[in-house]
């Protein structure tokens, strides 16, 4: 697959983030999350030496509910409950990635963790209670140490279920994932607000696109 140019990789970036956010907030509200828009983001966080963005997430409509998602959130707003939910936690996850980028430390202890877990979970197994465990613990040991946590709303009957509270932290952790990817890409929080028009261009682009 040939690669997408720089802006389109970075609209991808900041979709996943979305896509975490939206089923973090699902989650909380409901206790459930569609697993074909979950697998792409636990998926993420195994690719630890990526050449390209289609190495983290596969094709791009493996992305498309984030893309959608970040369309609606720039044409609409957050007038939804949703979308301000989401717009919430993407935000959190954004300053938390920059927090953790400068924490060489952590970034070590994650990635030596990922590997464990990798290690004792083929491919075919990582959406399986055992191994979203793990990733959650490691989230919580680590990236949930660094900066200000991100406060997690919605129903407790689900938010006090161990099974939709390690979800959750996994969404985050890819969420995190994605604003990591983002930066690298060259995306900063002022080009949210100032160069919307742009990044509405690129997610319809990226939806038009035939695979998708």
């Amino acid at each position: 697959m040939r690669e997408l140019p720089v802006e389109l990789r970075r609209t991808l970036a900041i979709a996943g983030v979305v896509q975490a956010s939206f089923l973090t907030h699902q989650l909380a509200q409901h206790g459930l999350a569609a697993q074909d828009k979950l697998a792409p983001l636990v998926g993420s966080l195994f690719v630890l030496t990526p050449r390209s963005v289609a190495d983290i997430y596969g094709p791009p409509a493996r992305l498309r509910l984030g893309l959608q998602l970040l369309v609606e959130i720039i044409e609409d707003g957050t007038a939804s409950p949703a979308n301000a939910e989401t717009m919430r936690y993407a935000l959190g996850l954004l300053y938390l990635q920059g927090r953790l980028r400068n924490d060489t430390a952590v970034l070590e202890q994650v990635r030596s963790g990922i590997e464990a877990i990798a290690g004792r979970h083929p491919e075919a197994q990582r959406l399986e209670d055992g191994c979203l465990r793990e990733l959650a613990q490691l989230y919580q040991n680590t990236i949930s140490q660094v900066g200000k946590r991100i406060q997690v709303r919605g129903d407790m009957r689900f938010l006090q279920n161990d099974t939709v509270a390690d979800k959750v932290r996994v969404t985050l952790f890819a969420g995190i994932r994605a604003a990591v990817l983002w930066h690298q890409l060259g995306g900063r929080r002022w080009q949210l607000l100032l160069q919307r028009k742009q990044l509405l261009s690129h997610a319809r682009q990226l939806l038009s696109q035939p695979q998708l």
